[in-house]
């Protein structure tokens, strides 16, 4: 099943990028937080772009517009004031084109990264006193609805990729992972105390 090879063959860069974000940390700060979001607009935001014009969404019967996460982190950072000015944007994104199953390995990543953000946003409201009304809304994603918008995505997929797309799938999402995690890697807040330097982010 595609979605058991998806998951085993980016497990090791998924777990990766996980500890390079290290959004967990119990000294994780409102600006370190801020700052996370800022990478994630500047990923997110050109990737939705190729993303919409992957596929006639709407013709394949996919609600597209409701899973982009691009408005959740403009509101997010104009609430946390951290919106200006604009947040750089990646330069090395995945080729998607006009494949169905390359727009669906990226899309693999991007609503998978739903589940975890459970995670992250419960431990933002204890941490950082953040909800969806006043920073958290990018972590929060679809609320109540997250594992309901996993299952249906799940089964898009399986329904929609060809067999002759899915080597294209896979290698799609192993991109994302690679490079988002050298976006995040790129644009990293300088150390304290280092004089400057670091992220442009």
């Amino acid at each position: 099943m595609l979605l058991t090879r998806l998951r085993e063959v980016t497990g090791a860069c998924h777990h990766a990028l996980e500890h390079r974000l290290d959004l967990l940390r119990e000294d994780f700060t409102r600006a370190e937080y801020a700052h996370v979001l800022r990478q994630m607009r500047g990923y997110y935001g050109p990737l939705e772009g190729h993303l919409a014009a992957a596929a006639n969404w709407t013709g394949l019967g996919f609600d597209f517009e409701r899973r982009r996460k691009t408005p959740l982190l403009d509101a997010d950072l104009k609430l946390l004031g951290a919106d200006a000015p604009p947040a750089p944007e990646c330069p090395d994104l995945p080729a998607v084109g006009r494949a169905l199953g390359r727009a669906l390995g990226c899309m693999y990543v991007l609503e998978g990264a739903t589940l975890g953000g459970q995670l992250v946003a419960r431990h933002a409201r204890r941490t950082l006193g953040l909800t969806p009304a006043n920073g958290g809304a990018f972590f929060t994603s679809y609320g109540n609805e997250i594992s309901a918008m996993w299952r249906q995505f799940g089964a898009f997929v399986t329904a929609r990729v060809p067999a002759g797309e899915e080597e294209a799938a896979i290698a799609t999402a192993c991109d994302v992972f690679r490079t988002l995690d050298a976006w995040v890697a790129a644009t990293a807040l300088a150390p304290a105390g280092t004089g400057g330097g670091g992220a442009t982010a």
